[in-house]
């Protein structure tokens, strides 16, 4: 709804559009309270902005300039009505989505104030969940999209589809933010759901419409797609019956979703198709590798450690650098993977990351040092609020006792 309210208003009357959203919200709480929900509730929200949107456009049309190049037709009461009925046809939808994406992600705005924009306007997310993804302050998230909508405004950015000169500078952001949005619903930072489905779905949506559209039939995206799709393919095996997080040497593999796992492996295949390597390209192998093994134990941890070497050459974090000694620990044993996290333990930041400390209780508890596997054991469950995996440890600091 605020991608296409914006292509009526305009991108420079973004506030607006959400107004409107919000109000539709705010109304259907109300009217489905006292009632049944409608057959179609998301026909209901449509139609509603809908007609919220033609009472705003009738009511300011000689005051407020909206979208360039349908102003004179929406100044009309001839075609004013017929416009906006247009923009929501069903074939203008995914086109307005996208043309969303490219908006929030407008060279003007520092990169993460347009991951930022993107993630609160069209993908729902709460200044809460955008700091946990930045581990800002909620306050310095909410100050940051107030400057980006304002800066949008000051450009007078126009709504339409980047020009093939200008999209290979505006694809980098749009994938962040994909690639965000698809790790907040693999891991969420909610404290009770380890896995928020929606948020999932939504992620392979826009990454679906965007590789179907001419413009992102490029091997970067083929890549993050195969990555978003062969790791969701493992999801409903991910938890338990009680909600317990199930480690990948656990999961039953039969459960795995066969038909998402080849979609994501077709991917892998189209995404090597140029000259172009990224992250995601190796990201999406080292999935595939996990995803395709028949059993744990077949895992190809030495092929997997040399995949992470090249993803540190793309990506030098602690968090690839901390994965990359996982597979370290299960393909040479607990001794070279150590070594590799004593390094790392210099990184202040690595301190705060509760899956340092657990990954360091599990190789100290393959040397037989229980002392330390305890020590990092709660040290790692005072670095997490998530409460699956608080869960997780908890239990294996039951067994170690």
């Amino acid at each position: 709804m605020v991608a296409i309210l914006t292509r009526l208003f305009g991108a420079h009357n973004l506030e607006l559009a959400e107004d409107v959203v919000q109000e539709t919200l705010l109304k259907a709480l109300k009217v489905w309270s006292f009632g049944p929900l409608p057959d179609n509730p998301s026909g209901w929200l449509f139609r509603v902005a809908k007609n919220r949107a033609i009472d705003i456009l009738r009511r300011r049309r000689y005051e407020t300039p909206f979208a360039a190049d349908l102003d004179n037709l929406l100044r009309s009461e001839w075609t004013l009505s017929h416009t906006v009925e247009t923009v929501f046809t069903e074939e203008e939808i995914p086109d307005d989505q996208l043309r969303m994406i490219f908006l929030c992600c407008h060279p003007s705005l520092p990169e993460e104030s347009q991951i930022a924009l993107t993630l609160k306007t069209l993908c729902g997310f709460g200044p809460a969940e955008i700091a946990s993804a930045f581990f800002k302050k909620e306050e310095a998230v909410e100050k940051q999209l107030v400057r980006a909508r304002q800066k949008l405004r000051e450009e007078n950015v126009s709504f339409d589809l980047p020009a093939a000169s200008e999209f290979a500078g505006r694809l980098g952001p749009v994938l962040a933010v994909l690639y965000l949005l698809f790790n907040e619903g693999y891991k969420s930072t909610d404290s009770e759901n380890v896995i928020r489905q929606d948020l999932l779905d939504e992620a392979l949506r826009l990454g679906r419409l965007l590789a179907s559209h001419a413009i992102g039939k490029k091997p970067e995206v083929h890549a993050l797609l195969a990555l978003m799709l062969i790791h969701t393919a493992r999801v409903p095996a991910r938890l338990g019956s009680e909600g317990e997080i199930l480690l990948l040497s656990e999961q039953n593999r039969k459960l795995w979703d066969e038909d998402l796992l080849m979609e994501g492996l077709g991917f892998l295949n189209r995404a090597s198709e140029g000259e172009r390597m990224t992250a995601y390209h190796v990201e999406a192998a080292i999935a595939a590798h996990y995803a395709t093994a028949k059993t744990f134990n077949e895992t190809p941890w030495d092929e997997i450690v040399s995949l992470y070497d090249l993803l540190l050459q793309f990506k030098p974090t602690m968090v690839v650098r901390l994965n990359r000694a996982v597979a370290l620990f299960k393909s040479k044993g607990p001794a070279p993977a150590l070594e590799e996290l004593r390094k790392l333990e210099k990184d202040k930041s690595v301190q705060d990351y509760y899956l340092f400390h657990a990954v360091m209780a599990e190789i100290f508890l393959e040397l037989g040092e229980k002392s330390s596997a305890l020590k990092h054991l709660n040290l790692a469950l005072t670095k997490t609020r998530q409460g699956a995996e608080r869960r997780l440890l908890e239990n294996k600091k039951a067994l170690l006792d």
